[in-house]
């Protein structure tokens, strides 16, 4: 049976909020397996042959895995509130940090994205596709999490009030794989597309 193009595990997996650590054990394959699966297929243009060629039974557990995790959206969902869903209080990051805090704040609450807050308003978010290019790029993990977080700081996470519905959210949701609610003018919590998919 053909399986969709590997090129898409990356972004199904990151569109539902989940870590490479927590795709590879749903699958159960290795992370290391998963990772150069990720590298491999980014950004590959047609005329070129991946590095690394996964075996058919890995790939195709990659894909049911992903399939189960995007069916778990339960009827009704879409017309509950997403304060229902958000995590308080927000686990964070300052621009001044290193990426070695934001790595390791990351992997404790086996995040795949953090946002970063400066004076209780968010300025950007590190995630850990931005963590492994940098790595990538530089060679060394060792260099890359010595670097401050705003020097690798992408866009920040919209910003939703809690009594938004779901059902309203979801696309930004799909496009940006996380939302910050607040109340008062104040962040108060945050919602992954993975926390809809085991909800």
């Amino acid at each position: 049976m053909p399986l969709p193009s590997l090129s898409e595990i990356e972004q199904r997996r990151t569109r539902l909020g989940m870590t490479q650590q927590k795709l590879a054990g749903l699958a159960r394959v290795s992370r290391s397996s998963l990772t150069k699966i990720e590298l491999a297929y980014r950004e590959l243009k047609p005329e070129q042959r991946p590095s690394y060629v996964p075996n058919y039974e890995d790939a195709k557990r990659i894909f049911e895995a992903l399939e189960r995790e995007e069916a778990q959206v339960r009827p009704g969902i879409l017309t509950e509130r997403i304060g229902t869903f958000a995590h308080s209080p927000v686990d964070s990051v300052s621009p001044s940090d290193k990426v070695y805090d934001a790595q390791n704040l990351m992997k404790k609450h086996d995040f795949s994205q953090i946002p970063v807050l400066k004076d209780g308003v968010c300025v950007g978010r590190v995630t850990e596709k931005t963590i492994l290019k940098a790595i990538e790029e530089k060679g060394s993990p060792e260099r890359v999490y010595q670097l401050q977080v705003s020097s690798l700081m992408e866009e920040p996470f919209p910003i939703l009030g809690r009594d938004t519905l779901l059902g309203s959210a979801m696309p930004i949701l799909k496009e940006q794989m996380a939302v910050l609610t607040f109340t008062g003018g104040k962040i108060d919590g945050i919602i992954t597309a993975y926390d809809v998919m085991v909800a």
